[in-house]
């Protein structure tokens, strides 16, 4: 039997065809979790299997462009939801420009959290984003890519030939939408 503090029950040991019943939270002491490593797998270079971390929340982003200058977002559509697994982080969401300052160079929007390091993860395509209203005819299949040990996703476009190229200040009007839906290795 596991008791609170008060003394009271809350978890007993199984028996016959009970099951296992937590009537309280679970907290576990910081730096401590659930350790998978009883199994002999290869973890592909990945030093750990303690899940130690799940966080839900909602940050805003930044949208800056590579050489300088930002976007300032509205504040209506501002925020994007992460929900943050181990280390995979998804990342579901809208945002609206609504203005710039000085933009140059590629479109970059920051992360909740850094990706993984260089050594355990190559450069990640990510399989969703969409920007709209964004007054130029020949953005056709826009993706973004996390680099390794980045705080922030890059824009491309792959043009209808299939050639890759950025998507800078000059394929977006001064006010646009970026929608994301995609997951990456945080470090």
């Amino acid at each position: 039997t596991i008791k609170n503090d008060a003394d009271a029950v809350v978890a007993k040991v199984l028996t016959g065809t009970t099951n296992f019943e937590l009537v309280a939270n679970l907290v576990l002491a910081s730096g401590q979790g659930i350790d998978f490593s009883a199994t002999s797998d290869s973890n592909a270079g990945l030093s750990s299997e303690l899940f130690d971390d799940y966080e839900e929340g909602i940050y805003t982003p930044t949208l800056t462009c590579s050489t300088s200058g930002s976007y300032a977002l509205s504040s209506s559509y501002d925020s994007i939801a992460y929900t943050k697994i181990g280390r995979v982080v998804h990342l579901q969401g809208r945002i609206n420009v609504a203005s710039e300052s000085s933009p140059s160079g590629r479109l970059q929007m920051s992360l909740p959290t850094t990706s993984a390091s260089p050594g355990e993860l190559s450069n990640v395509s990510i399989s969703y984003v969409m920007i709209s209203a964004h007054g130029d005819g020949g953005l056709e299949s826009i993706f973004s890519r996390i680099d390794s040990g980045a705080a922030f996703c890059s824009f491309y476009n792959i043009t209808d030939a299939g050639a890759v190229e950025s998507v800078d200040e000059s394929r977006v009007d001064t006010v646009f939408e970026i929608h994301v839906s995609f997951s990456y290795i945080s470090a």
